[in-house]
Parts: structure tokens; C-alpha cells; sequence
């Protein structure tokens, strides 16, 4: 049988114009052969300076991706604590997390 990205191959041209954000995804898992293949083709892709070091979590359970959402909601609170050091012009912070919590960042 052919490998699952033989069964999608387009043209370039094809896949440039047809490219699209998705914000809405099917609820049935993928396939952990295609989660794989999909990862190595990332990890395989050209970058600038060729020296990244890829580190991925792949989280399968619907249940554990809520909590590690819940935990990133609040992952910016924290950065703007220890990044916020220096005083800014009065409400400058409360317009920069407003900003943040939006998600305009």
C-alpha cells in the first residue's frame, strides 16, 4: 500500500494557493503513523542556520490537552512578571496584559 503522503501529493502551485489557517479541526484522533510522519517532514523542513534542536510532546488525550491549555492561559502572567521589571507609564501594563489576554500578541 502506498504511504499515507503519497495519497495527497499536489503540486506546488496548488498547495500555495489552496493554504489556509484552520481553526476548527475534525474531532477523530490522527493516526500515530501519521502524527509521526508529519513530525519527521517538520523536522525536515529547511530552516535558517540549519542548528535547531526539535523537542515535541505529542498529547493524545483530550482530557490532558484541556489542562495543559488551562496552564498556558496563565504561562503569560508569569513571563510578564519577570519581564516587566523596569517601571512603564501609568497604565501602559494594564493596556500591554489586556493586550496579551486578547491574544494580540
Amino acid at each position: 500500500m502506498c504511504c499515507w503522503g503519497c495519497l495527497y501529493r499536489l503540486d506546488v502551485k496548488e498547495v500555495i494557493f489552496s493554504r489556509a489557517s484552520v481553526r476548527v479541526f475534525r474531532p477523530d484522533p490522527l493516526p500515530v503513523d501519521v502524527v509521526n510522519e508529519v513530525l519527521e517532514a517538520g523536522v525536515r523542513a529547511p530552516i535558517a542556520g540549519g542548528v535547531e534542536k526539535w523537542f515535541f510532546v505529542v498529547v493524545m488525550s483530550e482530557g490532558k490537552r484541556r489542562k495543559i491549555y488551562e496552564l498556558l492561559k496563565e504561562a503569560h502572567v508569569i513571563y510578564a512578571t519577570k519581564v516587566l521589571k523596569e517601571p512603564y507609564p501609568k497604565g501602559s501594563v494594564r493596556k500591554w496584559v489586556q493586550s496579551m489576554e486578547a491574544g494580540n500578541l
